[in-house]
């Protein structure tokens, strides 16, 4: 079935509005808690209410409902952390866009990963504009909205650049900290070691197999681990709780 809704359609940065609403989650207030505070602050200075309600239910809905709540406590502590990369920050922000939205999920994973995987060195536009005319019945305003959004969602994390109808791939390589979080959000979902190194979740950080390997290596020297491979037997335990995870990767 073609599908009929993504958030990209109406992007726009929300890296502040996001850092608003885990700030206030640590804070303890509950989700209509921090939907009635946002209101009433009005933290940004939108002048439409119902800009406001759409915006506050938009991330709700993708950044709070859903989460596994000490995930959600850490994935928070990461985004509000002064001491975590703002390019580590931004890139789990995608990948919990990506495990929300099937259109940048698909995206990433059949068209960005792929073509980067294999070494290509960039993308024409038009085949990202195809692959969501293909697969959505979005009218030609709302495609058009869609693939804009994209592209500056890819551009803002550094992966991509612009020339002319080509998607060029720079040089990109994903924090430790947010593979780090990815990693340990899957071992606490009880994930099998093996399945993790197989999750679509690193396909959009533009990791494959050999790249997680790579990273969880750094994971074991940084003592946050315990990783081992064997053939088709995968170890992956971790040496330190979830929640103190941020503290052992805080620069």
């Amino acid at each position: 079935m073609k599908k009929s809704s993504t958030i990209l359609r109406r992007f726009f940065d929300a890296y502040d509005y996001i850092e608003y609403f885990m700030q206030k989650h640590l804070e303890g207030l509950t989700p209509e808690g921090i939907k009635q505070a946002f209101m009433i602050e009005n933290p940004f200075g939108i002048k439409s209410p119902s800009t406001m309600k759409t915006y506050a239910g938009w991330i709700m809905n993708y950044y709070i409902k859903d989460f596994q709540r000490k995930s959600l406590d850490v994935f928070a502590r990461f985004i509000t952390s002064p001491n975590i990369p703002k390019t580590a920050k931004r890139e789990l922000i995608f990948w919990r866009t990506c495990r929300k939205d099937p259109i940048a999920a698909e995206l990433t994973r059949k068209i960005i990963f792929q073509s980067f995987i294999e070494g290509e060195s960039y993308v024409p536009k038009d085949d990202i504009k195809s692959f969501i005319e293909q697969n959505t019945n979005f009218s030609e305003s709302t495609l058009h909205r869609t693939f804009t959004g994209y592209l500056r969602l890819l551009e803002q994390l550094g992966i991509v650049r612009f020339s002319g109808n080509k998607v060029a791939f720079r040089y990109y390589r994903p924090k430790l900290e947010s593979v780090a979080y990815v990693v340990f959000y899957l071992l606490e979902a009880r994930i099998p070691p093996k399945k993790i190194l197989e999750s679509d979740d690193f396909k959009y950080f533009l990791l494959d197999e050999r790249g997680l390997l790579s990273y969880l290596k750094d994971m074991r020297a940084k003592g946050i681990v315990e990783f081992a491979i064997a053939g088709d037997i995968v170890r992956i335990e971790p040496k330190i709780g979830f929640e103190v995870l941020i503290n052992a990767l805080e620069t």
